[in-house]
């Protein structure tokens, strides 16, 4: 596991190399870049890169924000290029405990991916719900392999939190008489 600050063009890489995925969203260098350097109300992302010998062989990108209470995780992001149960047990491993050092009360994930939930479920997971993904295929024909769609998938890294120095300013604001 390589912990890095930011990501780039070996990460577009890992997905112009994915065979076995029936879909996957890609991330537009752009999106990375403006995530990792932009407005600190999406809160602080933690980009890690995995490699086996000298070849890449993954990627991953939690999220962590501000709660109420301290913060939570999200794990955003856990690709590699070929469909590996092993492989993402151990990329959530190394995430979940690079996440650990935050101190967050809870790390969330999201997947369809049934080799990804695997993974999930060795780190101790638990599954919290279903969230239907729906599916348009020209043809109808049968998907070839897995959907590999997590927190990227729509705005959830975009979407801001309340940032803590706003509130206390607001409440601590003084009254007109």
């Amino acid at each position: 596991m390589i912990a890095v600050a930011s990501v780039g063009d070996e990460v577009q890489a890992l997905y112009r190399g994915a065979i076995g995925y029936s879909a996957l969203p890609l991330w537009p260098p752009e999106l990375l870049r403006w995530l990792q350097q932009g407005f600190p109300a999406v809160g602080h992302f933690v980009p890690l890169l995995f490699a086996v010998g000298d070849a890449l062989r993954g990627f991953s990108i939690a999220r962590i924000h501000p709660t109420a209470t301290g913060c939570d995780a999200e794990l955003i992001e856990c690709f590699a290029p070929s469909p590996d149960a092993d492989l993402y047990t151990w990329m959530v491993s190394e995430t979940a405990t690079r996440v650990a050092g935050f101190g967050p009360g809870l790390l969330g994930a999201c997947t369809p991916c049934p080799l990804l939930a695997e993974a999930l479920r060795r780190n101790g997971f638990v599954r919290a719900g279903v969230n239907p993904v729906q599916v348009w295929w020209p043809g109808h024909a049968q998907l070839s392999g897995p959907l590999l769609i997590g927190g990227n998938s729509g705005d959830a890294p975009l979407v801001p939190f309340t940032e803590q120095w706003w509130t206390d300013a607001d409440q601590q604001r003084p009254t007109e008489s």
